[in-house]
C-alpha cells in the first residue's frame, strides 16, 4: 500500500514538473544591424531583412483568448544607439482604421493603436511602453508593479513614422538606448507587442492571453539584446534671466534684477541618475488647470516640474506621506533615482525658500523611497519623510507591500507612524484582499487611521481625512459580447462605511451599477446610490 502511494506521488508529482515546464514564453531574437533601416512609416525591401518577426497575436478582449482579428507582424533591429522595432498591420477594410488622438501621452483604446513593452531589467515588473497612431502620436510611458502602476509623466525622446496603406497601416520605431534605463550586465529582457484594433474594439498582445493590460510578467523574451555600456555622463541646463521693475504697486522703481540657475543630470550608471537644482525657474512651468472645489477636502494637484517629476510615482502609496506639491520654490537640491538589483530607490532632498505671506520657514525636505523586489513579481517597500526648520520637525516612516498571488489573486498593505506625539493617534494602516482580471474584480479593504494623523504626515504627505476606521468592498462582473452592437455588459456593487475611534457613525456610500457599453463608443448606464455623512 505505501509503494502505491509513494508511486502515485511520484507519478503526480512528474505530471506537475511537465505541465510547469512544458508552458513556454514566445521568444524574439534581438538582431544587430550595420545598415539601420529609414523610419519614414514604409517597410522599404531589404531595410528589414535578417530581424526576427512576431506574428500570431492573441486577443485580451473582447474575446479572450482568441487569435486576433487581424494579421500583425512586428520587426526588430538595434545596432549601438538605437533599437528599431515596425510594425506591418494588415486590416480587411483600411477606411475602418480609426486615427483621432493627435495630443501627445492621451492614452485611450479609441484609436487604432501599435506598442512596444520593454522590460529591461528582465524583472517581470517594470517596463517602458512606447505607442503610436496612424498619425504617429507618441505615447510614451513607465509602468511598474507588473503593469499597476502606470507613469505617463515620463517622456523619452524617441523616433517615429506612421502611415496608412491600401492593405492597413505601418508603424516605425526607433528608440535610443540613452532614452531608457537599463541593467548592462544582461542580454535578455521581457518584451511584449500590443496592437488595438478600434473597428472591432479589440486588444491582442504578442505574448500570451494576459489577464490585463501591461502584464509585464506575462511577456515574452527578447534574447540576444547588446545594449551600449552606459558611461558616466553629464547634462548641464543653465539659464539666465534679468527682469527690469517699475512698480508703484510693489514700491519698487528702476530697479534691474537679474537671476540665474542650474539644473544638472549625472548618469552614475546605467541604472542610477543623479539630479541636482539651483536656485530653479519654477515660473515657467506649466499652470494647474482650474479645479471647482464644493466639499471641505483639500485638492490634490499634479507635480509638473521637473526636478521632481523623475521617480515621483514611487512616492504614490494609498497612504500618502511624501506629496511633492507641499514642497514650493527651493534655493537648491538633489536627489538620486534608479534601481539597484532588485530595489528600486529615490532618495531626495531639497532646502525651500521662506515665505512670509503663508508663515512657511525655510525648511529641509527628505524623503527616501526604497521598494525591494521579492517572489515572482511582488515587493516590500519603506518610505521615510522628514521636514525640519528652526525650532521644529515632522517625520514618517512607512513601511508597505504587495503580494501578486497568481495572475489575479492579491494582497497589499501599509503601516505608518509619526512624530512627535503618541504612536497611535499617530499612526494609520490598511489591509486589501483582491483579485482582478479584465473580466471580473472583488475586493475587500479595512483601513484605521488614528485621531491626529493628519498633524504630522500632512506637513509632508496628502491625507484628507483622519480618526477613521473604515470597510469597503467592490465586487463587478463583465461580460463580454460577441457580436456587432455590444461590446460588454458589467454589473457591479460598491459599499463603504467608516466611523470614528468613539465608535460614532460618520459615513456610509452605497451603489449599484449596470452598464452596456456598445460598439460605436456609446454607453447606457443605470446606477443606484446612497448616501450618509455625518461630517
Amino acid at each position: 500500500m505505501t509503494a502505491n502511494i509513494k508511486r502515485a506521488v511520484v507519478l503526480l508529482l512528474s505530471l506537475l514538473f511537465s505541465f510547469i515546464t512544458g508552458y513556454s514564453q514566445k521568444t524574439l531574437q534581438a538582431v544587430f544591424t550595420s545598415a539601420p533601416p529609414l523610419i519614414d512609416g514604409i517597410i522599404t525591401p531589404g531595410e528589414w531583412t535578417g530581424a526576427d518577426s512576431s506574428t500570431n497575436f492573441i486577443q485580451m478582449e473582447p474575446r479572450k483568448g482568441m487569435p486576433a482579428s487581424e494579421p500583425t507582424t512586428a520587426y526588430l533591429l538595434f545596432d549601438h544607439q538605437f533599437i528599431y522595432v515596425a510594425f506591418s498591420c494588415y486590416h480587411s477594410d483600411p477606411k475602418d482604421i480609426v486615427a483621432r488622438i493627435q495630443q501627445r501621452d492621451e492614452l485611450t483604446k479609441n484609436d487604432d493603436i501599435v506598442a512596444i513593452l520593454l522590460d529591461t531589467y528582465s524583472d517581470k515588473r517594470t517596463a517602458f511602453v512606447f505607442f503610436i497612431n496612424p498619425l504617429n502620436t507618441q505615447i510614451d510611458m513607465r509602468v511598474s508593479d507588473d503593469g499597476r502602476s502606470l507613469d505617463l509623466n515620463w517622456d523619452a525622446e524617441w523616433i517615429s513614422a506612421a502611415s496608412v496603406t491600401p492593405y492597413g497601416w505601418i508603424a516605425e520605431m526607433a528608440i535610443p538606448f540613452k532614452s531608457i534605463s537599463y541593467k548592462a550586465d544582461i542580454d535578455t529582457w521581457g518584451i511584449n507587442f500590443g496592437r488595438i484594433i478600434r473597428k472591432n474594439s479589440e486588444t491582442a498582445y504578442w505574448s500570451e492571453e494576459l489577464s490585463d493590460d501591461f502584464r509585464v510578467s506575462q511577456g515574452g523574451i527578447l534574447s540576444g539584446i547588446q545594449p551600449p555600456e552606459r558611461k558616466a555622463r553629464v547634462k548641464l541646463f543653465p539659464y539666465g534671466t534679468i527682469r527690469y521693475e517699475d512698480s508703484d504697486a510693489t514700491g519698487i522703481y528702476k530697479k534691474w534684477k537679474p537671476n540665474a540657475g542650474l539644473d544638472a543630470e549625472v548618469g552614475i550608471t546605467s541604472q542610477l541618475v543623479t539630479n541636482l537644482t539651483l536656485n530653479p525657474d519654477f515660473a515657467t512651468v506649466e499652470g494647474d488647470q482650474e479645479q471647482i472645489n464644493l466639499t471641505r477636502w483639500e485638492l490634490s494637484w499634479p507635480e509638473k516640474r521637473l526636478f521632481f517629476l523623475e521617480g515621483n510615482d514611487m512616492f504614490n502609496t494609498r497612504i500618502r506621506t511624501f506629496y511633492s506639491r507641499r514642497i514650493g520654490d527651493i534655493h537648491y537640491g538633489g536627489k538620486i533615482t534608479g534601481k539597484v538589483g532588485g530595489m528600486n530607490m529615490n532618495v531626495l532632498t531639497a532646502r525651500s525658500v521662506e515665505e512670509p505671506d503663508v508663515q512657511e520657514p525655510s525648511s529641509w525636505y527628505t524623503a527616501v523611497r526604497l521598494k525591494q523586489d521579492i517572489l515572482k513579481s511582488s515587493f516590500v517597500g519603506l518610505t521615510f519623510v522628514d521636514k525640519s526648520w528652526n525650532g521644529g520637525y515632522t517625520r514618517s516612516l512607512s513601511a508597505d507591500y504587495l503580494l501578486n498571488l497568481g495572475k489575479t489573486w492579491k494582497l497589499t498593505g501599509q503601516y505608518v507612524t509619526s512624530a512627535p506625539g503618541d504612536w497611535l493617534t499617530h499612526s494609520a494602516w490598511y489591509v486589501r484582499f483582491a483579485r482582478e482580471n479584465n473580466i471580473y474584480h472583488y475586493h475587500i479593504r479595512y483601513s484605521n487611521t488614528g485621531e491626529n494623523f493628519r498633524d504630522n504626515v500632512n506637513k509632508t504627505g496628502f491625507i484628507r481625512d483622519d480618526d477613521m476606521k473604515e470597510l469597503d468592498s467592490d465586487i463587478t462582473y463583465r461580460w463580454w459580447a460577441d457580436n456587432k452592437w455590444i461590446k460588454y455588459i458589467s454589473i457591479g456593487t460598491y459599499n463603504n462605511i467608516f466611523w470614528n475611534h468613539q465608535n460614532v457613525f460618520r459615513s456610509w456610500y452605497i451603489t449599484e451599477r449596470f452598464r452596456m457599453y456598445l460598439q460605436n463608443r456609446f454607453s447606457l448606464d443605470f446606477s443606484y446610490n446612497n448616501e450618509f455623512k455625518l461630517y
